[in-house]
């Protein structure tokens, strides 16, 4: 068997092992969460509107009496309550990223059965009326549009919203093999019909295209949500943590494409590979623990809004997927052609995508 077909072996069936080893979710291991209360604040038209300043109050004596639970950003004009929060304990949060707000504790309900919210806008304080507090226990997510309009703010329950979890939850594996079956029929269209390659040159250039798709669609799942607003800790160390191996795998890939063969002097990139492969699923179980462990509950505001975060992944896939074509096939493909051909792909798996999601 010719050492290109080995090669090509080694590569395709490492890392598509990796790629469908599960990452073991280390959730088990961290406390309870704590209800969580989403608000999107919009204006009449829908257009997000980001409040200077939002407070969660809640009421005592037959809501003859204010209490502020929770306060974040500037809320000081008259109608906002300069009372320190009554709600403080570790994993306690009220965080505003844009125009999206989460509040999340344990001790809602303990102190008031409902709860108003104010928020400062524009100069202006809006407050909602009166909403039930749910006595759910904890792990239950209450997502609302917070519509603001000249009477005030209308609370209205939002099914739709998306958790930023998305990284971590299922549907991993079933887009991987949309993305693959797409991309590949894209590349095999582009290179066996628009530049006419055939046998071993055409399925070498299929099967690097199958290896650029493994290696970038852990990041672009993983990596670049985890720089979003509210991703949860185990979520960002995880999107971290990818960068790793890819860039492992990167470089072995160079190593062992840049070869002329396999023999006994150059067998060590292959044994390095195949042993990345069996370590990557265990660290990545211990990095998520580490991190679910240490706090789980309490989800950072901080991050990059998720247009800027979905155009920068897909910039990134369409580069590096020309990029490793480019130079693992010794530049058989010309870069222009690797190119376009990266573009067309990730512009193909991306209107895919959209399409699977309005079904």
């Amino acid at each position: 068997m010719a050492g290109s077909t080995i090669r090509n072996l080694v590569m395709l069936l490492s890392l598509t092992v990796l790629s469908f080893i599960p990452t073991a979710s280390a959730r088990a291991n961290a406390g309870p969460i704590p209800d969580r209360y989403w608000f999107n604040f919009e204006d009449e038209s829908g257009h997000p509107i980001s409040p200077e300043g939002v407070q969660l109050v809640g009421c005592r004596d037959d809501c003859s009496i204010d209490i502020l639970l929770l306060s974040n950003g500037v809320c000081k004009l008259p109608g906002c309550l300069q009372d320190e929060p009554q709600i403080h304990g570790e994993g306690d949060q009220l965080d505003c990223a844009g125009a999206t707000c989460l509040a999340a504790s344990f001790e809602f309900y303990d102190h008031s059965q409902e709860y108003r919210m104010v928020a400062q806008i524009d100069g202006q304080v809006y407050a909602s009326l009166p909403q039930p507090f749910h006595e759910s226990g904890g792990f239950m997510d209450y997502p609302f549009r917070v519509v603001v309009s000249p009477p005030g703010l209308e609370m209205i329950e939002d099914p739709n919203f998306e958790i930023p979890d998305r990284g971590m939850e299922g549907g991993f594996f079933p887009s991987l093999l949309v993305t693959l079956f797409v991309e590949l029929l894209v590349a095999g269209m582009y290179l066996g019909i628009g530049l006419r390659k055939r046998g071993a040159a055409l399925a070498n250039l299929l099967v690097l295209v199958v290896l650029a798709d493994l290696v970038t669609f852990p990041l672009v799942w993983f990596f670049f949500p985890s720089l979003a607003p509210f991703a949860p800790p185990g979520m960002r160390a995880l999107g971290k943590y990818f960068l790793v191996p890819a860039l492992v795998f990167t470089l072995l890939a160079a190593v062992i494409y840049n070869q002329k063969g396999i023999d006994r002097r150059s067998r060590w990139p292959v044994i390095l590979l195949v042993l990345a492969v069996a370590l990557t699923p265990v660290c990545a179980f211990l990095v998520e623990y580490g991190a679910t462990y240490t706090d789980y509950n309490t989800r950072p505001a901080g991050g990059l809004p998720g247009s800027g975060l979905l155009l920068a992944s897909e910039i990134f896939a369409v580069l590096f997927e020309a990029g490793f074509i480019y130079f693992l096939s010794r530049k058989a493909l010309a870069l222009k052609h690797a190119l376009l051909l990266s573009l067309l792909m990730n512009l193909a798996s991306y209107l895919a995508g959209l399409v699977i999601l309005t079904i």
